[in-house]
């Protein structure tokens, strides 16, 4: 019962990463938007770097999951 619990509270922790991470490259990309479109092109580049480093944090984090969540295929118990 234990290593239920906690195998689901380390999926939770998992997928609370890939959700935060994909946020704040949401959140960086329109960030970004913003400031070239006011004219602040070295802030906007800047916020679009961190975007996509947020980006590829995600996709790293996605492709990943289940060697992070150490899934057994074998114990089908």
């Amino acid at each position: 019962m234990s290593d239920r619990i906690l195998g689901s509270a380390w999926w939770a922790a998992v997928m609370a990463m890939v959700c935060a991470a994909g946020a704040a490259a949401l959140v960086l990309c329109y960030r970004s938007l913003l400031e070239v479109l006011s004219g602040r092109w070295q802030d906007g580049v800047i916020f679009a770097l961190l975007a996509t480093v947020c980006g590829i944090g995600t996709w790293i984090l996605c492709k990943n999951r289940d060697d992070l969540l150490l899934i057994d295929s074998h114990d089908s118990r």
